[in-house]
């Protein structure tokens, strides 16, 4: 079920998935429908999908500021004990797939410490940054690569020609005339 700006107090005593959001947001207009999707799927589940307007009123400013710990739109947040404010940030893809085994995973797992989370998003950077680095590694040596048999080319080129050149001028040297359309 999807209870919409519900009753905090009400809702906390589940596990719940929720989604901190602001009607302006295109990334929250974006994922509205997969939201919506993985909510209804998930009504024989142990768990709820919940979203909170954060300027909807002050009751839900307050609740975004301490449950959702919000710094950006959307944040989707997975509280998987009723009662208990500890939760982890969703950071996957914006999918009803992804939205539901999320929540599975961490309706049968205990959730990671804050400082998990954060050392696991820097990890994730750092192998992105990482595997950026080593892709542009290997771009730079196809590049090299390129270059070098494209120098080598040149090269052939510029000796064929001068080879042109040379017959020319020594045709010249004994007075014959080259009819172009025949060489070519």
């Amino acid at each position: 079920q999807l209870a919409c700006q519900a009753d905090w107090e009400e809702v906390s005593a589940k596990p719940r998935f929720v989604k901190y959001f602001e009607q302006w947001c295109p990334h929250c207009r974006s994922i509205k429908k997969s939201w919506a999707k993985a909510a209804q799927l998930s009504a024989s589940e142990d768990y709820i999908f919940v979203e909170i307007e954060c300027s909807k009123s002050e009751s839900n400013k307050k609740i975004c500021q301490e449950f959702g710990k919000v710094a950006g739109f959307p944040t989707l947040r997975f509280y998987p004990v009723g009662g208990e404010p500890q939760s982890v940030k969703y950071e996957g893809p914006r999918t009803v797939n992804g939205f539901m085994s999320f929540a599975k995973k961490y309706m049968s797992e205990p959730l990671p410490d804050e400082d998990s989370q954060a050392q696991a998003v820097e990890q994730k950077e750092e192998e992105q940054t990482e595997k950026k680095s080593a892709d542009s590694s290997d771009d730079l040596k196809l590049l090299r690569s390129d270059i070098s048999k494209l120098t080598k080319e040149i090269e052939n080129l510029t000796r064929s020609i001068e080879e042109v050149r040379r017959t020319i001028k020594l045709n010249n040297a004994k007075g014959q005339k080259i009819d172009r359309h025949e060489e070519l």
